[in-house]
């Protein structure tokens, strides 16, 4: 039996099918600069999952209102007050969203407008081609505190600019 997806299913991602196959998925947390909390990589790693069985040939991916990702959901990481382990398992939840992303068969067209921050920039990271306006900027806050456990990732993002006037 062939999967099937439900865009009604998923509370943190506006999921809308189009012809031949396209989907578009949107982070749906307008109201934290769609900042990626737990449910919303467990939505990521759920579409991801089933997209390719279920006949989705390609997906667009971007973030409701002015910014694609400003990345971990900081008040939700603070709230949650996780163990060291809990916080490694979430960790390893963010990777699967982005392998099941990037080695899962559907190629992932990023639209990035505004902040494409921290594990934002590892998402557009995952995705196999990133088209940007001209409000993005990018950011890798945890570089500058000495963390670059991203760092394999998003030194794999590359990005070429072109403007309508070219």
């Amino acid at each position: 039996m062939t999967p099937t997806l439900d865009p009604t299913q998923y509370r943190n991602l506006a999921i809308e099918p189009h012809e031949e196959g396209v989907w578009v998925v949107m982070l749906d947390r307008e109201h934290k600069r769609n900042a990626l909390d737990a449910d919303t990589i467990e939505e990521l790693v759920s579409f991801f999952s089933t997209a390719p069985r279920a006949g989705v040939r390609a997906v667009v991916l971007a973030g409701k209102g002015a910014h694609f990702c400003a990345g971990l959901d900081l008040i939700e990481h603070h709230d949650a007050d996780r163990s060291p382990a809990d916080f490694m398992h979430l960790c390893l939840r963010w990777h699967e969203a982005f392998n099941k992303m990037e080695y899962g068969g559907v190629p992932v067209i990023a639209a990035l407008q505004g902040a494409v921050v921290g594990g934002g920039l590892e998402l557009a990271s995952a995705a196999h081609v990133r088209v940007m306006d001209q409000t993005a900027y990018f950011a890798c806050p945890r570089a500058s505190a000495g963390c670059s456990r991203a760092a394999a990732r998003q030194s794999a993002l590359r990005i070429s600019w072109a403007s309508a006037d070219d």
